[in-house]
């Protein structure tokens, strides 16, 4: 578990590639995601914060610099009105 500060696509292909480990951690809502391989494969992303999301609900997205899937999932912490959008990393491996 890390912050979104430390949410770069490097460390998240060196903590599952070369650490073998999976990871929880909030992702900015700037970022730029696909909600499917297809759509990051052509090129179609669009900021975190527009994706229609209920809360709790877990999605598949994909960035940039990343060879495999997150697992995206909205959530309030502390009972408090802001969101923080957390990315999974999935169990299975993924290789380039």
């Amino acid at each position: 578990m890390f912050d979104s500060w430390f949410a770069s696509a490097e460390n998240m292909m060196f903590i599952k590639h070369e650490q073998e480990r999976d990871f929880i951690c909030p992702i900015k809502t700037n970022r730029k995601v696909a909600v499917s391989l297809a759509a990051k494969l052509a090129g179609h992303f669009q900021r975190v914060d527009t994706l229609d999301e209920e809360e709790n609900a877990t999605q598949e997205i994909y960035t940039e610099g990343v060879s495999f899937p997150l697992l995206s999932r909205q959530t309030s912490l502390h009972k408090r009105s802001w969101k923080y959008r957390h990315s999974l990393s999935r169990h299975k491996r993924y290789h380039t």
